[in-house]
């Protein structure tokens, strides 16, 4: 018998969409690294300017209720 290997998962849709909602539930890091923006831009409201730097918190986009239902 051989071991398991992550691979294998594609072929076993149970399997791999547990393991995705585990992922997102519980991600491996809560925010990003670092991001920069290289043009002007607005987000949320918020003017940024090249060089700018920002976060994604992606524990709260995996937890959204909007995006998960």
């Amino acid at each position: 018998m051989n071991a398991y290997e992550f691979e294998m998962t594609e072929e076993l849709d149970y399997t791999k969409q547990a393991y995705y909602e585990v992922m997102r539930l519980d991600t491996p890091f809560s925010i990003s690294s670092t991001n920069t923006v290289t043009q002007p831009c607005k987000i949320m409201g918020i003017d940024l300017v090249p060089g700018d730097a920002f976060f994604i918190n992606m524990g709260a986009i995996h937890r959204d209720p909007l995006e998960w239902q």
